[in-house]
């Protein structure tokens, strides 16, 4: 799930976004706001976890921003989700 959604989200559409804003704030944030929303029929979902995807989104897309690299970030999304599954017990 993280390189399909790390492609989506940051190699597709925070990309476009950029393109198409001129702006990588306000990409961003749109960015975040959809990644948010695209979790919304998660078994999981609740208003927090939803806030949080999309607090994640924001890390995830300055990380690749600073990074320019797809790996580093699909490497961060993998990790973050691994341990919260661990943690949480979603495994």
């Amino acid at each position: 799930m993280a390189t399909l959604d790390e492609v989506i989200f940051r190699g597709l559409m925070l990309n476009g976004l950029m393109e198409l804003t001129k702006n990588k704030h306000i990409a961003v944030l749109l960015s975040a706001v959809v990644f948010g929303m695209d979790h919304v029929g998660n078994i999981h979902a609740t208003a927090i976890l939803i806030i949080s995807n999309s607090l994640g989104e924001v890390m995830y897309s300055i990380a690749y921003l600073k990074s320019k690299s797809l790996y580093f970030t699909i490497v961060l999304y993998f990790s973050w989700d691994f341990f919260k599954n661990l943690y949480w017990g979603f495994l």
